[in-house]
C-alpha cells in the first residue's frame, strides 16, 4: 500500500512541474517578445541614421560640383546596395545665398522615417 501512496505523491509533484513550467515559458514568451520588438526598433533606427549619415556625407562631397540655381534641386539617391527592404534616400539642396546652401535629407527605411 505504501508503493502506491509513494507513486501518488510523485505524479502530483510532475503534474505540479509541468504546470510551473508551462506557466514559466509564457512568462518567457512575452519578454522574448518585447525584446524581440525592441532589437527591431532599434535596428530601424540605426538603419535611418546610417541611410541619413552616408547622405550626409555625399551631400557634403558633391555639393560644389552640382548646378544649383534659384530653385531647391532634389537628388534621388541610389541606396539598393544597403539591401534594406524598402529603402529611400532623397537630398535637396536650397540655396539660401551666392556662399550658402542648405540640404535637406529624407531618409526612410522599412516603416521609419528620419528627416534633417
Amino acid at each position: 500500500m505504501k508503493r502506491q501512496n509513494q507513486n501518488g505523491f510523485v505524479l502530483i509533484i510532475v503534474v505540479v512541474l509541468i504546470a510551473l513550467f508551462g506557466l514559466m515559458m509564457i512568462v518567457l514568451t512575452g519578454i522574448s517578445k518585447t525584446m524581440m520588438q525592441e532589437s527591431a526598433a532599434a535596428n530601424l533606427e540605426a538603419t535611418n541614421k546610417n541611410i541619413t549619415n552616408s547622405a550626409m556625407a555625399w551631400a557634403k562631397h558633391n555639393a560644389p560640383n552640382l548646378s544649383i540655381g534659384n530653385e531647391p534641386l532634389t537628388v534621388q539617391l541610389d541606396v539598393s546596395d544597403l539591401d534594406i527592404s524598402g529603402a529611400a534616400c532623397t537630398v535637396k539642396f536650397h540655396r539660401i545665398n551666392n556662399i550658402e546652401i542648405e540640404i535637406e535629407i529624407n531618409a526612410i527605411s522599412g516603416t521609419g522615417n528620419n528627416n534633417r
